[in-house]
């Protein structure tokens, strides 16, 4: 997500996202981002471009809502998009701040068929138990330890250990910030089963998105 600003310019989320969560703004923004992704998901997949989860933020504020769920139902509902079509990130401090509570959340949203990935995992300090307790199809291996996973025998022993947790208890990897091909090659070699990072695309606009997918299309053909 991004602020276009009238006189600013584009203003990235790092330099506004903690304001709106400060003044609880992040909810209704955070309802109309999942709003959009739904709708666009669905025309491109009419449109035959797409085939897999778009994966959207939900913030502390959101998830700690009790009507989090059927908000998140409605909205999907809405834009007539099926939920096997979405996947939620939260982020292991959010979950922890009331696994108990939380937990629930998340049992219901795998009941309706969504998908939810752990963001930032290995950064919060936390219990692993919640992983064998609560329903995560995921975890998002932060880009913290992918940055330097060429050269760090430390990060090389962290994300090895991440991937054959996550593999034993039969949940996905992705892994964040990829910007160099060596990078995204010891991942795949050590299971890590996606990616996503600078070296795939940048940021992207609704119409770059777009063009990005029709141009891998042919790429493919």
């Amino acid at each position: 997500v991004r602020w276009q600003h009238p006189s600013l310019g584009i203003i990235r989320p790092d330099m506004f996202i903690p304001l709106a969560e400060s003044n609880h703004l992040i909810i209704p923004i955070g309802e109309q981002v999942l709003a959009q992704a739904c709708v666009l998901t669905k025309r491109l997949i009419e449109e035959g471009l797409f085939f897999g989860r778009i994966s959207v933020n939900v913030s502390g504020k959101q998830f700690e809502r009790p009507d989090v769920v059927e908000t998140i139902n409605r909205i999907i509902n809405e834009c007539g998009v099926g939920h096997q079509y979405v996947e939620l990130e939260i982020t292991e401090s959010v979950l922890m701040s009331n696994p108990k509570a939380l937990g629930e959340k998340l049992i219901a949203l795998k009941r309706l068929g969504i998908e939810v990935a752990i963001d930032d995992f290995g950064t919060g300090y936390s219990s692993l138990s919640y992983l064998k307790t609560f329903p995560i199809d995921k975890l998002k291996i932060d880009q913290s330890f992918v940055r330097g996973i060429d050269g760090d025998e430390q990060d090389r022993a962290i994300v090895k250990a991440i991937i054959a947790m996550a593999d034993a208890l039969r949940i996905k990897t992705i892994a964040e910030g990829i910007e160099e091909t060596a990078q995204a090659l010891l991942l795949k070699e050590y299971g890590c089963q996606q990616g996503q990072g600078y070296m795939y695309a940048r940021p992207l606009s609704e119409e770059k998105f777009v063009e990005f997918l029709k141009y891998n299309e042919i790429s493919k053909s």
